[in-house]
């Protein structure tokens, strides 16, 4: 039967947890379909069996084709789920935030094809995925609900929520069922419920690259421009080819980045110390004087340099030493 409201949940860090209590709690006869996104590791595959054992409700992987009312939908790993006015579509998708399936990919193709029928909730996690999927929620009529940030085992994505959407409900894990109960009794109009080209269109490209501004960053995941794009007081930034980061899951993908080359660089200094090591030893032993004083300068040059980069790469770390 065709659901006349649909929940869509996102959760990460701390997520498989709350995703039970909360599964565990609803009611069975819940007027809605339930769909959520849980970031996991890549071969997660007994997911909904796992999410699903305490539950009242049926927990199904989710698939392409059309959609119950009474069942909760879990997005399989490594695919995002799109919501479309016949039913869901998974599809490959750049990743957004950093993650496929995307919470921002669900909510935002759920806002546009549900309407005000939608309800939003973002849990526990870390950065700040689900943020403008819940900020596009809210846009279309949608009702947003964040767990409290102070109970969240992660308050990260939450409280980015909270921040940067003007959300209607926050509230601890176990107020959620019968807040859910409340929410979903009263008689909505039609929705609008768009063709599938559409919705995907929306959760997709969330808005056109000529609306936004090019930035001086690029892309974690391509190398490629990022282009942002404001929507209020939410910033967000896209590349050509479709990754998106919000601000904090730039932050943190930049700063990886910038670690992963701090070290490669570490890397080749550490060689070429060695190799200016033996070129001033080689000139030693040949008592060739012009070439030991060059030797030596290039040698201590190089030990300078490579202790200044592990200062950096202590500091990156924010502790601890670098050996």
């Amino acid at each position: 039967m065709r659901p006349k409201r649909v929940i869509v949940i996102g959760a990460s860090a701390g997520g498989l947890t709350a995703l039970r209590q909360l599964f565990s709690e609803l009611d069975p006869a819940l007027p809605a379909a339930i769909f959520a996104v849980l970031h996991t590791a890549s071969d997660s595959r007994y997911l909904a069996s796992i999410l699903g054992h305490d539950s009242q409700m049926p927990v199904r992987k989710a698939e392409n084709g059309p959609i119950d009312e009474g069942v909760i939908y879990i997005a399989p790993p490594d695919l995002h789920m799109i919501l479309e006015r016949d039913g869901m579509r998974l599809v490959q998708g750049p990743k957004e935030n950093l993650h496929r399936p995307s919470i921002d990919v669900l909510f935002r193709s759920a806002g546009f094809t549900y309407r005000s029928a939608v309800i939003g909730i973002v849990l526990t996690g870390m950065l700040d995925d689900g943020t403008a999927g819940l900020f596009y929620v809210k846009r279309y009529g949608g009702i947003a609900i964040v767990q409290d940030p102070n109970e969240a085992e992660f308050k990260s994505m939450p409280l980015n929520a909270s921040t940067y959407v003007n959300v209607d409900y926050s509230v601890r894990l176990a107020e959620i069922p019968p807040l859910l109960n409340k929410l979903v009794r009263p008689e909505l109009p039609p929705s609008i419920n768009p063709p599938f080209l559409e919705s995907l269109a929306v959760a997709m490209r969330e808005e056109d690259l000529k609306s936004g501004t090019l930035s001086i960053y690029t892309c974690p995941e391509c190398g490629g421009p990022l282009t942002e794009i404001r929507n209020a007081s939410l910033t967000r930034f896209r590349c050509r080819t479709g990754h998106a980061y919000g601000l904090s899951s730039l932050s943190y993908s930049q700063a990886e980045t910038t670690e992963r080359l701090l070290w490669s660089a570490l890397q080749s200094l550490e060689a070429k110390v060695e190799l200016e090591k033996t070129m001033l030893e080689l000139a030693s032993i040949r008592k060739d004087t012009s070439a030991l004083e060059e030797c030596k300068k290039r040698y201590h040059d190089s030990q300078r340099g490579m202790q200044l980069l592990k200062e950096v790469l202590k500091l990156s770390n924010g502790e601890g030493t670098i050996d």
